[in-house]
């Protein structure tokens, strides 16, 4: 007859369980335990925490607080990715809000959008707080009433910094500028080295326009025509720019005399 083990090792399995199932306790540390003994790789490898942990992390998201079961919460989690992949909501809201041709974002149930300016020929952008369910049951929506633009090209927002990043575009000056300003005041960001900074000087040419933007965290990517550049919006210093040629193929043509 073996002596039980001492320890973590000696606990009823249902108590281990019930132990590694802290929210404190992620899909690293579960498979750093099981490379620890073969014991505890049996115990968790097929178990239902594991599998749970393991779909988290595939999915990029971190455990909650909650009273569920790890076999509810696994459920929902599978329930949550199979209606993504189906496009299959719970539920189905219709929201009337103000709309216009052009670019818009949505990030965190914050939806930024095109919408008429104040002056005809002009335009503005809206921020909408979409329902959800943290109690927030209606639609917040705000309305630009000063700031109007000629054309809006491109635009991200990041809520968690409070950001909002667009580029606009006036057809007569053929001017393009990139604005960053704070996303619910419409105001220049307090953090940012400068909140409109010149990207032609009018001697653009119009495919100028056709131009996109990609923000990170720090960092913001701005694509036109055959030029790319990337700036640390905080800093003002431009991190990599890049100019692209494009080379037309040449047609031979052979001409035989008659």
């Amino acid at each position: 007859m073996h002596p039980r083990p001492y320890g973590l090792l000696g606990l009823p399995t249902e108590i281990f369980l019930y132990i590694v199932e802290s929210q404190i306790i992620g899909c690293q540390d579960l498979l750093n335990c099981m490379l620890v003994c073969k014991h505890l790789r049996d115990l968790l490898q097929d178990s239902m925490l594991w599998t749970y942990q393991r779909e988290l992390e595939r999915d990029g998201l971190i455990d909650g607080v909650s009273t569920l079961t790890t076999a509810a919460k696994l459920e929902k989690l599978l329930d949550r990715r199979r209606r993504w992949r189906d496009l299959d909501p719970i539920s189905v809201e219709t929201l009337c809000i103000p709309f216009d041709e052009g670019p818009c974002s949505l990030i965190g149930g914050v939806f930024a959008r095109v919408v008429r300016g104040p002056d005809t020929g002009t335009y503005g952008i809206a921020v909408a707080l979409l329902p959800n369910t943290c109690g927030n049951d209606h639609i917040r929506d705000i309305l630009p009433d000063s700031y109007s633009w000629k054309s809006v090209q491109s635009l991200a927002i990041d809520p968690a910094q409070d950001l909002l990043a667009f580029l606009d575009w006036d057809p007569l000056t053929r001017k393009c500028h990139l604005n960053i300003q704070t996303l619910f005041a419409q105001e220049p960001h307090p953090s940012a080295a400068q909140s409109r900074i010149a990207l032609s000087s009018g001697r653009g040419h119009l495919i100028d326009r056709q131009s996109d933007m990609k923000l990170g965290s720090d960092l913001i990517a701005v694509h036109q025509h055959n030029k790319t550049r990337v700036w640390n919006w905080k800093t003002g210093v431009i991190l990599w720019a890049r100019v692209f040629l494009y080379i037309r193929p040449f047609i031979h043509v052979h001409v035989r005399p008659c």
